[in-house]
């Protein structure tokens, strides 16, 4: 009965304050009703569909960016190898050029000598003459003594400079062993033309030497100039009265005896 006269109620309310009123009035007095849950879960469900919506658009932003990215790594890796191609290109050109440079230097130096003459003097002695010529890793020191009357006796010492230490060597280590007969017959065709010269205009001199003796690359002083040349002297070892023709020399420009020094 008491159910009859509530939607009796309901009823006379509703027709006295209309539907809308009625359902307010309702959801007021039935917070937790089929319609409001229906509601309020549409609302969530929009909201969940509106934040799938603006997390999904986050994610396809975050994809371009990171595609973007790669794009731009793939980029700078494919500028920074050719740069590097480009340094590696130059690094090897430079070092062309620089070996090419050495080579001409060395080309251009290979025949220059340096050389410095001193003089000596020790007390109750004669003066004595040093000549200090430097040419590639070699030294060569030429010591001149005067005699008696006054005429210089020359001896030749030959080294070569490994490090800071100077090691005495033979003249003939100045040359390719294959080479020297080669540069012995070379040597001594230039010195029997000079012989056969002396011969004519001095023959007391050489009266007890009738043909020219072949001398040996050991037997030859070997000295330097600082006019890139090579002296090849020899001693004939002539009476005294004819010591101003008993030595002779032949000088041969460095360039031309390239072949023939050891390298």
């Amino acid at each position: 009965m008491r159910f009859v006269f509530l939607v009796f109620g309901l009823a006379l309310f509703c027709s006295v304050y209309g539907q809308s009123s009625f359902r307010a009035t309702y959801n007021k007095w039935f917070p937790n009703n089929k319609a409001l849950r229906i509601e309020r879960l549409q609302f969530q469900n929009d909201s969940l569909l509106r934040l799938n919506d603006s997390l999904n658009g986050a994610r396809m932003y975050a994809i371009d960016k990171i595609n973007f990215l790669k794009r731009e790594v793939t980029n700078v890796k494919t500028l920074l190898f050719e740069e590097q191609h480009k340094v590696q290109k130059s690094q090897d050109s430079l070092l062309t050029i620089i070996s090419g440079l050495r080579d001409t230097i060395n080309v251009l130096a290979y025949p220059i000598v340096s050389c410095k003459e001193e003089v000596v003097e020790e007390k109750g002695k004669k003066d004595q003459l040093v000549n200090t010529c430097l040419w590639r890793k070699y030294k060569v020191i030429e010591i001149g003594n005067q005699d008696s009357k006054g005429q210089y006796n020359w001896q030749t010492q030959l080294f070569i400079v490994q490090r800071d230490s100077l090691l005495t060597i033979d003249s003939k280590e100045l040359f390719r062993p294959e080479k020297v007969s080669e540069l012995e017959a070379m040597l001594n065709q230039r010195l029997e033309e000079d012989f056969k010269t002396l011969q004519q205009d001095e023959p007391i001199c050489f009266k007890a030497i009738k043909s020219y003796p072949s001398f040996k690359l050991k037997d030859m002083r070997i000295s330097f100039n600082d006019h890139s040349e090579v002296s090849f002297e020899v001693d004939y070892k002539l009476q005294e009265t004819c010591y101003a023709v008993s030595m002779a020399s032949t000088s041969i420009r460095i360039q031309e005896l390239k072949s023939f020094f050891v390298e």
